[in-house]
């Protein structure tokens, strides 16, 4: 897999500050740094939001399991401080303090130590990382660096054997191309003649949860989460 998996961000003044913001710093103990660096784990979870067109309101949880929800997975978000640019053979890895939690997903984040830039290095469900991960002790050395030895037992798999974490559609312009939109507090209330069908087709879209609900007349005919464009062009053909 090549290095797109990857992804350079550059951490915003704003983003410091909400992280800042989004917890209490004392109850964190699921981390490498023993709470040290928390301010990192923060940083990593307003980037993900960020990088997905999320928030804090709709999406951040933070329990002692996961740190997210987003489209009713729960998801862990681990991050590590470091010192250069990660590279594809790198590991993604979680302590062994953190095993235990019960999630759906982790997201890996890395973010320079001058809080400066951060890399998105991929995704994938708990049940895969931990069938496909490698399995280290405190001490021994880590075989994708020449230098670092591993702080305490961890689970790890390559960076490269992630998934990609790619920015979501913008759904918004799509759902142009099949209705009027017009906004409201509550999300996108959507209405147009659908031509194909000559019926006219009432939707309600929710961005914080990429959930579209679509009714002909009184039935309804879609009521799910879009993942992909496929979905909304599924319902017109």
């Amino acid at each position: 897999m090549s290095s797109r998996i990857i992804t350079e961000v550059k951490i915003t003044p704003e983003q410091i500050t909400r992280a800042k913001n989004l917890y209490d710093f004392s109850n964190i103990n699921n981390s490498f740094t023993k709470g040290k660096s928390q301010i990192y784990g923060a940083l990593g979870e307003i980037i993900v939001l960020d990088f997905l067109g999320l928030n804090e309101t709709d999406n951040y949880i933070g329990t002692k399991d996961a740190d997210l929800l987003i489209n009713g997975l729960k998801i862990d978000v681990k991050t590590k401080k470091v010192s250069g640019i990660p590279k594809p053979h790198y590991f993604n890895s979680i302590g062994i303090n953190s095993l235990h939690q019960k999630c759906d997903q982790y997201y890996f984040v890395r973010i320079l130590k001058d809080i400066t830039t951060a890399w998105i290095c991929g995704k994938i469900s708990k049940k895969d990382f931990m069938t496909r991960g490698k399995y280290f002790l405190a001490g021994e050395n880590d075989p994708s660096s020449t230098s670092f030895k591993f702080k305490e037992d961890c689970m790890n798999l390559e960076i490269s054997e992630c998934e990609i974490l790619d920015a979501p559609l913008n759904w918004i312009s799509l759902l142009k191309d099949y209705f009027i939109l017009k906004e409201t507090n509550y999300g996108f209330y959507i209405s147009k003649e659908c031509l194909i069908k000559n019926n006219n087709f009432n939707a309600f879209y929710l961005p914080s949860r990429q959930r579209l609900i679509i009714k002909d007349g009184d039935k309804t005919i879609f009521d799910g989460i879009l993942f992909e464009k496929q979905q909304i062009i599924n319902i017109f053909v």
